[in-house]
């Protein structure tokens, strides 16, 4: 479309070409990022699941584990800015194959939502886990409410013999939701602090006592 009172120069159909030129290459990157987000570690997202103590009792047993090293000062800031930083802490128990890698399959699963946000009239943070709702009045307070799980309880299914089962924890943290492609590009910009520990391979269930 030709506005009235312009003429299309030289340097329209420059930035016209440069412009084709970007969307090229916009397959390129985001096939990186995939391949980043499916091959990096729990160490480029800035956190990992340190894993506590298992206890079983009867056909139950209760974990215990929390998320270190995660970016403390970007999370406050974000939440203090109004954005709703979301958690998911999976652990499920695997019936193993010989080979450590393979998973024959998931036998239990639990999984755990939390979200958090800042209260401006109350000056505190607010914690939500299903109907449950903790108030933390200090930054330390949030922290270990919301990257701590205590005593999560789980049902052990009858266990065959001959088989090998183990646990696996997984945590992922979330503050922008997007769609695919955007998510890959944009979450590196808006959402630096996210992070995605992948899969942390736990004790077998013959170690628990």
């Amino acid at each position: 479309m030709v506005i009235p009172g312009n003429k299309i120069n030289a340097t329209h159909i420059s930035l016209f070409y440069r412009a084709l030129r970007s969307l090229r290459v916009l397959p390129l990157v985001i096939l990186s990022l995939l391949a980043a987000d499916v091959f990096a570690g729990p160490e480029l997202y800035g956190a990992d699941l340190k894993i506590g103590p298992v206890v079983k009792q009867s056909d139950r047993i209760f974990l215990s584990f929390r998320i270190v090293a995660y970016p403390k000062n970007d999370i406050v800031e974000a939440i203090r800015r109004g954005i709703v930083v979301k958690i998911s802490y999976e652990v499920e128990v695997i019936k193993g194959s010989l080979i450590d890698f393979f998973v024959k399959d998931t036998v239990v699963r639990r999984r755990i939502k939390r979200s958090v946000k800042y209260d401006y009239w109350n000056k505190a943070f607010l914690i939500e886990e299903g109907r449950k709702k903790t108030i933390c009045h200090n930054e330390e307070a949030m922290f270990r409410a919301f990257f701590e799980v205590q005593d999560m309880e789980m049902i052990l299914p009858a266990i065959s013999e001959g088989d090998r089962y183990y646990l696996r924890y997984r945590a992922v943290l979330k503050s922008v939701d997007m769609y695919f492609p955007m998510n890959y590009i944009f979450k590196y910009i808006v959402g630096i602090w996210d992070f995605d520990t992948g899969w942390i391979k736990g004790p077998s269930l013959d170690e628990v006592r």
